[in-house]
């Protein structure tokens, strides 16, 4: 189990080190590293191909052709939740994330998808770890970050001012 774990490390290494999109910025990993005392190994950038499809099937629910309409449609269609993102995290006084997906009744499948500055920069990350290390993934007055599931039927904006906006698509809400 341990050489597995040794294994998917690296490869995850390799593919934050060598991926052309953006995805989490790199120092994040060395300021995590420097905080924790070990990697993060389980945020894992997408493939071009992997965001190509992901785009498509987002792009044909929103009826949207590039990634600035498929924004502003979704910010649009958005309902604010009331909480500063900045109360978000570990901390003792902290709002868990866990509690806020709960109060917008939604519940992630074991990994969720980050969007940085566009549809071609995804990472994935098991669920678990975006809520235990939010703090350390979404940085205030520096990232808007758009999340969602496999399921494709919801996604949360929390933007640089950390406001965040949800939205659940309606031909999947209608339809529970």
């Amino acid at each position: 189990m341990e050489k597995e774990n040794q294994e998917v490390a690296k490869k995850a290494i390799f593919l934050m080190e060598n991926t052309k999109n953006k995805n989490m910025d790199k120092g994040k990993f060395k300021n995590f590293r420097e905080y924790h005392g070990f990697d993060l190994t389980s945020i894992i950038p997408l493939s071009l191909e992997e965001c190509e499809k992901n785009k498509k099937k987002l792009y044909s629910m929103f009826n949207v052709k590039c990634d600035k309409d498929f924004f502003h449609s979704v910010i649009k269609k958005s309902i604010h939740i009331p909480i500063d993102a900045e109360q978000i995290g570990g901390e003792e006084n902290s709002i868990p994330l866990k509690s806020v997906f709960f109060d917008i009744g939604i519940i992630p499948s074991n990994s969720i998808y980050i969007i940085w500055d566009n549809l071609n920069d995804i990472d994935i990350i098991p669920t678990e770890d975006f809520c235990k290390y939010f703090e350390d993934i979404w940085y205030p007055s520096a990232d808007d970050i758009g999340v969602f599931d496999a399921s494709y039927s919801w996604i949360i904006i929390i933007t640089h001012y950390g406001e965040i906006l949800y939205y659940q698509h309606e031909l999947l809400y209608n339809n529970k």
